[in-house]
């Protein structure tokens, strides 16, 4: 049976690094892919393959609630489920990391048909 999965796009190596830091190497795999006509900056964007369990969704909420609430305004990821039906998601900060966080579990348990009820109650209030 395959994974539920989550697929971030347009990492930097920064990001790559920290994703690195927060996940083990089981739940995460990067692939690079080049920027065509890259003058500045890095030559290639980076795009991260995520297996969900209930751990990692916790984990990833709390990093993508970070870098909407300091680096950007929204972001753009997809999910797969288990049978691999695919859905684009797009995470607008919110006015506190915890709801950012709330609402990217809620969203990615939503549209995989995920029971996170237990993944929520661990997000501080």
């Amino acid at each position: 049976m395959s994974k539920s999965e989550m697929t971030l796009p347009g990492l930097s190596s920064a990001e790559r690094k920290s994703l690195q830091k927060e996940l083990d190497s089981d739940s995460i795999n990067f692939q690079e892919v080049a920027v065509p006509n890259a003058t500045f900056g890095e030559p290639t964007t980076i795009i991260a393959l995520i297996y969900l369990t209930s751990s990692v969704l916790f984990t990833i909420s709390l990093w993508l609630a970070r870098k909407v609430r300091f680096q950007e305004s929204s972001y753009e990821l997809s999910v797969k489920d288990a049978n691999g039906g695919e859905k684009k998601l797009t995470i607008r900060s919110k006015q506190s990391e915890t709801e950012t966080q709330k609402e990217i579990i809620g969203e990615v348990g939503k549209a995989l048909g995920m029971d996170v009820t237990a993944v929520l109650a661990r997000v501080q209030k």
